[in-house]
Formats: structure tokens, C-alpha cells, sequence
């Protein structure tokens, strides 16, 4: 499988899906942010909001993505 083209992201945005303790979400993405000299901007939605529609997610699913863990969702 071939790498993406293209120049490396200015930031990088983090959808995490469930009920996480918010703190460790912040304190992890500051800490991988430091880590890759880039900011990560955590988005935190339950399963019935990431299931749902908003312009946000309409945008998330419109352009390319990268599964860490799991599924996304709406697959």
C-alpha cells in the first residue's frame, strides 16, 4: 500500500468516540503534540453523536482519515 501524497498536515485533528476522561484526552494530545512538533485538536463525541449529521462530521467523512483504533463509526 502506497503512503499519501502530499505536504505533512499543519495540525492534526483527533475524533475520539465514547465517554473518555476529557483530562487524559487534553493531556495525551499535548503530550503527542510535543512529541511530532505539531498541535492535536481532540474532538470528543458519544456513538449517537459521531452516528448522527453535522458539519463537522460531513467534512470528517469527505476527506481522507486514518483509524487508530477501530472503526469509524458510519462504516
Amino acid at each position: 500500500m502506497r503512503g499519501v501524497e502530499g505536504p505533512a498536515p499543519h495540525d492534526i485533528d483527533l475524533m475520539v468516540v465514547g465517554t473518555p476522561d476529557p483530562v487524559a484526552v487534553y493531556d495525551a494530545c499535548d503530550r503527542v503534540g510535543d512529541a511530532v512538533h505539531r498541535p492535536v485538536n481532540p474532538t470528543i463525541l458519544s456513538r449517537t453523536e459521531a452516528e448522527g449529521g453535522s458539519g463537522f462530521l460531513e467534512n470528517l467523512r469527505s476527506n481522507p482519515t486514518v483509524p487508530i483504533i477501530g472503526d469509524l463509526p458510519w462504516q
